[in-house]
């Protein structure tokens, strides 16, 4: 994220094109999750984690020797395809060991690190675009993937056993019967949604800070980094809440949170001129909300379908990472001068979160009440 101004200049192209690659990437990683999801279910999480894990660094080292940015555009979308792979199956095992309170748990720590990504990431790359120059993100990508696969193929073992055959049709119908759960494809919405929150403040937040305030690309980094302290304080909250509090209670009120914090981010955006703190207080929080909000949205998708975990992780990769894709195209066109494009993206995502999250409820409360009526029917006959 530091290194688009600098990809910018060396391509000689606009932002809207350097951004694209973003897209392409966030394509890639939605479609791949669908495929490599319902291929878990048949071949074995740890076959998919491999592969993928040395496909990613191949492509990372193609990008990083990229001569156009079409190519790099490609590439990126390339990168997202396999490293969609790791992201679903990781989501599986979680639900192929856990369940309950347990699984709650386990989807907080995988959300933190899946969640930190996009602000610890800018971190790392400031320094690597200060001290060297942007081919240097894809040679660290490079490293870092040779080392998951080596890990994975030596240490990872077998969580699914229980394999479905690799039948064209009868994956088609698991798809369909997870795409038909109401409750899912809210949830999945919603998650969507809100891991949006976190990646546009990277696809606006480095023209905001880097060309407008002028801070250097280690500037904007350790920013990001202090942005990815809220949502790593509000995941570990969530892990001691959860013991407390039902998950459904806490995504109400991170929900709400988030709202209100987000309208008085576009408030302060008319009557203030733009500012460091304009930026990184009120994102702080709304990533802090944000940090309660995911790990329990993943948890209740995944838990709906246990004997097809595979499945409902890659619909509910796939539904994230196509609503980020489509959230980061449109932040393409936004002018970058302000804050009220990036803080109106906050409000109107949380208000539409808070509005499926209810309708979801909503839903639930009346499935149960005609469940309820249906066996009280059952039992006076």
């Amino acid at each position: 994220m530091p290194s688009l101004p600098a990809i910018k200049q060396y391509f000689n192209v606009s932002e809207h094109s350097v951004q694209l690659s973003i897209s392409a990437y966030m394509l890639g990683y939605a479609l791949g999750q669908l495929l490599l999801g319902l291929l878990s279910d048949s071949l074995g999480r740890k076959k998919i984690m491999v592969a993928c894990g040395m496909m990613f660094a191949i492509v990372s080292f193609a990008s990083a020797h990229a001569t156009s940015i079409q190519m790099l555009i490609a590439c990126r979308f390339l990168q997202g395809l396999t490293i969609s792979g790791p992201a679903v199956v990781c989501r599986a095992i979680a639900s192929d060991c856990f369940s309950g309170i347990a699984l709650a748990k386990a989807m907080t720590y995988s959300s933190i690190s899946w969640g930190l990504g996009p602000v610890i990431g800018p971190f790392i790359g400031g320094y690597l675009q200060h001290y060297f120059d942007w081919q240097m993100n894809f040679y660290y990508f490079t490293f870092y993937a040779l080392l998951t696969f080596v890990y994975a193929y030596i240490t990872l073992i077998e969580t699914h056993h229980q394999r479905a055959p690799l039948h064209p049709i009868k994956m088609v119908k698991s798809l369909m019967q997870v795409l038909c759960h109401r409750s899912f494809v809210m949830y999945g919405a919603i998650g969507s949604l809100v891991y949006s929150i976190l990646v546009v403040f990277n696809i606006i937040g480095p023209f905001l800070l880097q060309s407008n305030l002028h801070y250097s690309s280690i500037q904007y980094g350790h920013f990001a980094l202090i942005l990815g302290l809220g949502y790593f304080t509000g995941g570990i909250s969530n892990r001691v809440l959860v013991h407390h509090v039902k998950p459904n209670k806490i995504i109400l009120y991170a929900l709400c949170f988030a709202a209100v914090i987000s309208s008085i981010m576009v408030s302060l955006g008319l009557l203030l001129t733009l500012n460091i703190g304009l930026i990184i207080l009120p994102t702080f929080f709304v990533f802090y909300a944000c940090g309660f909000i995911f790990p329990n949205i993943a948890s209740l998708s995944v838990s709906l379908f246990p004997g097809q975990a595979g499945t409902a992780s890659a619909v509910f990769g796939s539904w994230i990472a196509a609503g980020v894709f489509l959230i980061s195209a449109l932040s393409t066109i936004l002018k970058t001068t302000t804050i009220i494009p990036l803080s109106l993206i906050y409000a109107v995502l949380s208000i539409i979160c808070l509005a499926l999250f209810l309708l979801a409820e909503k839903m639930s409360a009346n499935s149960r009440k005609s469940g309820t009526a249906h066996i009280t029917g059952v039992d006076k006959v």
